[in-house]
């Protein structure tokens, strides 16, 4: 019986570069849906949806495509190519940490409040955490405390404490 042995492909990450990103199990990425094919900067990472994240390639431009994928490498590589205005890669220049706090509005500004200290934090990506105004939730989220900001990467609704008051 003969054994299939698959390698993954390590990526040259430049600037525009073409990257024909696919998973290394190529039916890994099957119930991702639409599947990500090539990606050039700039990429924009647009949100998870069960095991696949999903990614707006060429961000910006007129040949915008979206593509999801469940591959980590793939995930890693993409975020790393993500940049924020001072081209700081946005994994690297953050720590991904778990909060818990409420989600609030105050006209187009999107903020989110710690449940721990009560800090409020700008969402640099509120587009994330628009169905969730007022909402207890639980983020996975970059934080960039010199700035005041996170970059949410999951959203999860917290359940709601019951009720325990006297009639």
């Amino acid at each position: 019986m003969r054994r299939l042995l698959l390698i993954p492909v390590t990526f040259c990450l430049f600037a525009g570069a073409d990257l024909s990103l696919q998973a290394s199990d190529a039916s890994s990425d099957q119930k991702c849906t639409p599947p990500l094919g090539a990606c050039k900067k700039p990429v924009k990472w647009l949100t998870n949806k069960n095991e696949c994240s999903c990614f707006a390639c060429e961000h910006g431009t007129p040949k915008e495509h979206m593509g999801c994928t469940s591959d980590a490498n793939v995930k890693l590589s993409l975020l790393k190519l993500q940049s924020d205005e001072d081209g700081v890669e946005l994994a690297a220049k953050a720590p991904l940490k778990t909060l818990k706090g409420t989600v609030k509005q105050d006209g187009d500004n999107v903020s989110f409040v710690s449940d721990t200290d009560q800090k409020s934090w700008d969402v640099m990506n509120p587009e994330t955490l628009k169905d969730h105004v007022g909402h207890h939730v639980n983020v996975s989220a970059h934080v960039y405390a010199d700035k005041g900001q996170i970059h949410v990467m999951s959203v999860k609704m917290m359940k709601a404490a019951k009720d325990k008051s006297p009639m």
